[in-house]
């Protein structure tokens, strides 16, 4: 007895050195790095540092893509960093790591079937199938053309990762919060850039060039960081949505100041964008989202109060912006908006042409649509028409199969949810959004435009499992 009880004892109190050994690696290993380069050392430090707070709090992950796609998506590609679009090697990074983060946790659970197939109807019809047609029709696909075609497959990456990394509602509202302070980040850019603020404008022509960015202050309109007036526009509308729809359910004091602030500065940024479709999509989809739970109708009242206060505040911009679509200002002066007819002129004249000769609607022309330099204007105003000359009749229909069985998943999961939680409200936001972004795709590549489509997938993922494995 007292010879099993020493022997007990004995493993009681013996040490484990796996923390030691691991500390003497790490010191070991920066001793090295410092000695060839301080800065070596450095980041080294930094990096440990930056797994640690990973490996406690995985979530992190999430809020490094969503800043990703705020500060870097706007950015040209090929532009600081040779090939991509600076945010795309974050993604891979936070990709890499978020799937052992994923698989090692056991926090992938069931995805539903439904939702599985219309996403690989999408990634195939979209993006898999028109490269391989390509490359056998003896098309020279090069790198452009390829990230082209292959650029679906990032939001897969996306949805999956805000899908699986949160483990319950408390960390999907953390999630939108970031999503809030980005926003908050564009609309005072986009102001910055609207009053003329040197520094600002400086820094938007520099890492953000683009046609519209050098013609913003023409048309008194603003781009942002985000680097076009429309994604601005559909950004914005995309997060009031969901302001609008989380608030209620916000109990930290600091999120209710930090929503309140998105959606005052986000709601004056959108007029300021002069996107009058953004304006519309946000009123189509609220009206969405009240068909489906009028509890809202008070939010409404509120919404409608501010709108026309800022509204008030910005009549001389918007008074500015209808003289151009409807005054003659643009060259028009009917019931039908300027940029609309410009519209009908383009496909009538530029797109369609293209598209009917050699039957060139079956496959497509191009998959670099912006920058293959065959047309003399380098956007075709309409997501279904972008697609059919990008990869032809095959992606389109995948498309729209992938939005139609989308919207009947989504509306069979939003009769199941209850009203009040967090589960709904993501559910409801994805459906309204999704149904008003398919219309806005008659008059702009609204699920092409990056900055803001991102942040559709960013919700769809959040919404996947709001709900089903909470922990």
């Amino acid at each position: 007895m007292n010879l099993s009880l020493r022997s007990s004892n004995r493993r009681d109190h013996q040490v484990d050195y796996q923390p030691y050994i691991w500390a003497l690696l790490f010191g070991l290993t920066l001793g090295l790095a410092t000695v060839v380069s301080p800065l070596a050392g450095v980041g080294l430090i930094l990096g440990a540092i930056s797994i640690f707070i990973i490996l406690r709090k995985p979530i992190v992950l999430c809020f490094m893509h969503i800043m990703a796609v705020i500060w870097l998506s706007g950015m040209p590609r090929d532009y600081l960093i040779p090939v991509f679009v600076p945010n795309e090697p974050i993604l891979l990074v936070v990709a890499a790591i978020g799937f052992l983060i994923i698989i090692l946790g056991n926090r992938g659970g069931r995805t539903p079937t439904m939702l599985v197939a219309a996403l690989a109807i999408f990634v195939v019809g979209t993006s898999i199938l028109p490269l391989v047609l390509f490359i056998l029709r003896g098309f020279k696909v090069g790198v452009g053309e390829a990230f082209a075609l292959i650029a679906p497959v990032q939001y897969l990456v996306v949805l999956w990762l805000f899908a699986n990394l949160p483990k319950n509602d408390d960390e999907r509202m953390e999630v939108l919060q970031i999503m809030y302070l980005g926003s908050i980040m564009v609309s005072l850019s986009a102001i910055g850039q609207y009053l003329h603020i040197g520094f600002i404008e400086s820094f938007i022509v520099r890492f953000y060039p683009s046609l519209q960015s050098e013609t913003a202050a023409e048309y008194g309109r603003v781009t942002s960081i985000l680097n076009a007036w429309n994604s601005l526009g559909n950004y914005l509308m995309i997060t009031l949505i969901l302001i609008v729809l989380t608030y209620p359910l916000i109990k930290k004091r600091w999120q209710r100041y930090n929503t309140m602030a998105a959606a005052g500065i986000g709601l004056l940024t959108l007029f300021l964008s002069g996107s009058f479709a953004s304006i519309g999509g946000l009123l189509i989809a609220y009206i969405i989202t009240l068909y489906f739970d009028r509890r809202g109708v008070k939010q409404a009242l509120y919404l409608a109060g501010v709108m026309i206060v800022v509204g008030i505040i910005m009549a001389p911009l918007i008074a500015t912006r209808l003289e151009f679509q409807f005054g003659g200002g643009g060259g028009s002066n009917s019931l039908v908006p300027q940029t609309l007819a410009q519209r009908f002129k383009l496909w009538d004249t530029i797109f369609i042409p293209a598209l009917l000769r050699n039957n060139n609607w079956i496959w497509g022309i191009t998959p670099n649509v912006f920058a293959s330099g065959i047309f003399t204007w380098g956007w075709t105003e309409n997501q279904y028409l972008y697609m059919m000359i990008r990869s032809g009749l095959i992606s389109l229909v995948a498309h729209l199969i992938w939005a139609g069985m989308l919207m009947i998943w989504l509306y069979r999961r939003i009769k199941k949810e209850t009203p009040g939680t967090l589960s709904f409200a993501l559910v409801l936001g994805s459906l309204s959004l999704l149904t008003t972004l398919t219309v806005m795709g008659m008059t702009n590549e609204v699920f092409t435009n990056s900055g803001s489509i991102d942040h559709f997938w960013m919700l769809l993922g959040l919404t996947v499992k709001a709900g089903v494995n909470d922990t």
